[in-house]
């Protein structure tokens, strides 16, 4: 994991994980030997995780289930491509179904008879986000 984000150039502080018992000295060392601190989640508390845990069901429900990936090439693609939809056209409940970050018209009215109703698509159309077409 380590070698991963430096390669794609994050700065890596902190490590949180769980208290699984696969969790080891040596791996907490290895971490420790690079500067980073490792930060391990309160025993009983299964909604510590709760944000990261509802978005891996999130890739894996909508996206990587229909899929089978073949290289870490492919799985960063499909990662990429789900993120860039995610942030710019999934509906999120706490946004008042808005995207986190694309443009999104305040009108509620309904689409004129006749309006054109266009389909953007990723993944192959995997995951699919209907729009009115830009005037």
């Amino acid at each position: 994991m380590l070698e991963q984000a430096r390669g794609m150039e994050l700065p890596v502080r902190y490590l949180v994980r769980g208290l699984d018992f696969k969790h080891s000295n040596r791996f907490d060392q290895a971490f420790a030997d690079n500067g980073v601190s490792v930060e391990p989640t309160a025993p009983r508390a299964p909604n510590q995780n709760a944000f990261i845990e509802r978005w891996i069901g999130s890739i894996r429900g909508e996206c990587l289930n229909r899929f089978i990936v073949f290289d870490l090439g492919h799985l960063d693609h499909l990662v990429a491509s789900y993120l860039d939809y995610y942030h710019q056209a999934r509906p999120h409940q706490r946004k008042e179904n808005k995207p986190l970050l694309g443009v999104w018209p305040e009108v509620d009215d309904p689409p004129e008879k006749g309006e054109e109703i266009v389909c953007r698509k990723w993944l192959g159309g995997v995951l699919k986000h209907y729009e009115r077409k830009a005037a």
